[in-house]
């Protein structure tokens, strides 16, 4: 929907300088360990692992996945980096065709 925004509906969000670098900083993080999971995913052959994911809802061509609280406490405790900090996380995959 080309234009839907014609008016910023927004006001102007002023930062200082140390509040637009810290949030670069963590847009960066964001996208850095998100790629590496993407990674993790697919060196695994496109395949969720059951203990750390439960399944939540398939529909058409998307399942949708949440993070089970063991499969976080196994992660860390293999000396992997939970994914949400200890935030709840959600896993969307597109299915194949």
């Amino acid at each position: 929907m080309k234009g839907r925004f014609i008016v910023n509906p927004f006001q102007e969000l002023n930062l200082t300088v140390a509040d637009r670098t810290s949030l670069v900083d963590l847009a960066n993080q964001c996208i850095s360990s998100n790629l590496t999971l993407c990674m993790k995913y697919l060196d695994n052959k496109r395949k969720v692992d059951p203990a750390h994911w439960k399944p939540l809802k398939e529909k058409e061509k998307l399942k949708v996945y949440s993070e089970r609280p063991e499969g976080v406490a196994a992660a860390t405790a293999s000396g992997n980096e939970p994914t949400g900090s200890g935030l709840p996380m959600i896993l969307c995959l597109k299915t194949r065709l």
